[in-house]
């Protein structure tokens, strides 16, 4: 009996921590399987040769494609923007954000450092690449405890930050020095949203349709492909 006792408290001491965050992570994947999806590159990269109209948004130039724009649609704000089709094909939704704003969110949170977090606090892109990278099989009995908390942080981020439409798939994005992700296969959801950023800003792009495949990657390609800032982004 006493070395049974002892054999408990020697696993607890060494691996109680991990049991505890590798079930957690095993019941999360089984109760969200989409947080299981990480970003592949696209397999579609065809870019949509079909009249354009520029538009500009919050320093940032970019190509809508498409002939039946609504401009008395038209809303911009502040920080938002939309643009819709005059039969309701399509709406385009526009978000801007400032440099490391994903960043500064996390680190303002107590108990959350750079020692734990490392080189995804770099950058907006690094930090999203972290957490969308991140899977419930990564976390196991041996794991690290330090590497198995950051973990378990990102997939509760990743199912936070995972938006209608990502379970069909998520894909690695850019144009020019701007990198990012697009969150949904538009032949598969009505709803695809995209996030590029560099180190001025970030610029969001969210997708909707009435019916699938409306909108084509080789459309989505064309606005993404063609932003461009046009000025320094407020900060």
């Amino acid at each position: 009996m006493a070395v049974f006792a002892v054999l408990v408290v020697g696993y607890v001491y060494f691996f109680g921590s991990a049991t505890v965050l590798t079930v957690m992570s095993r019941r999360m994947g089984h109760k969200y399987p989409y947080i299981e999806i990480i970003p592949v590159a696209l397999s579609d990269t065809s870019v949509a040769s079909v009249p354009v109209k520029r538009e500009k948004a919050f320093g940032y130039e970019f190509e809508v494609p498409w002939d039946d724009l609504d401009e008395s649609q038209t809303v911009a704000g502040e920080k938002a923007a939309r643009f819709k089709s005059r039969s309701d094909r399509w709406t385009l939704g526009i978000m801007q954000g400032g440099p490391k704003e994903l960043v500064q969110s996390l680190t303002t949170k107590p108990n959350n450092s750079a020692a734990l977090y490392g080189d995804a606090l770099k950058s907006d892109f690094a930090l999203r690449q972290a957490i969308y990278g991140t899977t419930p099989s990564q976390i196991k009995l041996w794991t690290p405890r330090n590497v198995a908390v950051r973990d378990m942080s990102y997939l509760i981020m990743k199912g936070i930050m995972m938006t209608s439409g990502s379970e069909t798939g998520m894909f690695e994005v850019a144009s020019g020095a701007m990198k990012g992700y697009q969150l949904g296969d538009p032949a598969l959801s009505k709803k695809v949203n995209v996030e590029i950023s560099d180190d001025v800003g970030e610029i969001s792009f969210i997708f909707q349709q009435d019916e699938y495949g409306r909108i084509t990657q080789a459309e989505l390609n064309r606005v993404i492909q063609s932003v461009r800032r046009v000025e320094t982004a407020a900060k």
